[in-house]
C-alpha cells in the first residue's frame, strides 16, 4: 500500500501542526522499486513544508551523490526555494566501512544515523535485542557507535545513536 502511504504523509505534513520546527520523512531505500516515487510525491506534494529526507540502507557515497543530484532536480523543478537536507541510515556493512566517504558525499548531508537492528542483521550478529549487548562484556556495539560518530563530527553532521527496541523494560530503557 505504498502509494496510500504516500499520500498519507503528504497529507499530514501538508496539514498537521507539528511539535517540532523539522519535518523529516523516511523514504524506502534506493535499490527498491519505491524510492523514486517516495522522492517525487514527497518534493511535489509537500514542497517547502518538507525539511529532511532520511535516507535508510546507504551503501556508500554513491547513493548520497545520486539522491543529492535527483533532489536537486526535483527542487528546481518545483520551485523549492531551499535545499531539502538528508539524513543518511548506517545499516550494512558495506555503509560502516564507508561511513566517512559517507559522511563528505554531499553539502545538503545533516546527519548520520546508526541503525543497530538492520547492521546487526547484516553482520550476522545475534542480539535479544536491539539496543540490548546479550551478555557481551562492554557495549557490543561501541565500535561501531563510535566510527560513526567520528565520521559526523568530522564532516560536521549531526550523529544520532540507534534505538532501545525493548520499551517494555523502563528501566533498562533509562539505563
Amino acid at each position: 500500500r505504498k502509494a496510500e502511504a504516500r499520500r498519507n504523509v503528504v497529507e499530514a505534513v501538508r496539514s498537521t501542526r507539528f511539535r517540532t520546527p523539522t519535518i523529516a520523512v523516511r523514504i524506502n531505500d534506493l535499490s527498491s522499486p519505491w524510492a523514486y516515487d517516495d522522492l517525487t510525491a514527497l518534493v511535489e506534494g509537500c514542497g517547502n513544508a518538507l525539511d529532511v529526507i532520511v535516507l535508510p540502507k546507504a551503501m556508500g557515497p554513491h547513493d548520497i551523490v545520486f539522491l543529492d543530484r535527483l533532489l536537486g532536480m526535483l527542487e528546481a523543478r518545483h520551485d523549492i526555494g531551499r535545499r531539502i537536507g538528508v539524513e543518511v541510515l548506517i545499516e550494512e556493512i558495506e555503509a560502516l566501512n564507508s561511513v566517512e566517504a559517507i559522511a563528505a558525499a554531499s553539502p545538503r548531508l545533516e546527519g548520520l544515523i546508526f541503525g543497530m537492528g538492520d547492521y546487526a542483521a547484516s553482520q550476522g550478529m545475534r542480539v535479544s535485542g536491539v539496543g540490548e549487548t546479550d551478555d557481551y562484556p562492554g557495549d557490543l556495539f561501541h565500535y561501531h557507535r563510535n566510527r560513526v560518530a567520528i565520521a559526523a563530527r568530522a564532516g560536521g553532521l549531526d550523529a544520532v545513536d540507534g534505538p532501545y527496541a525493548d520499551f517494555r523494560n523502563p528501566g533498562k530503557y533509562r539505563e
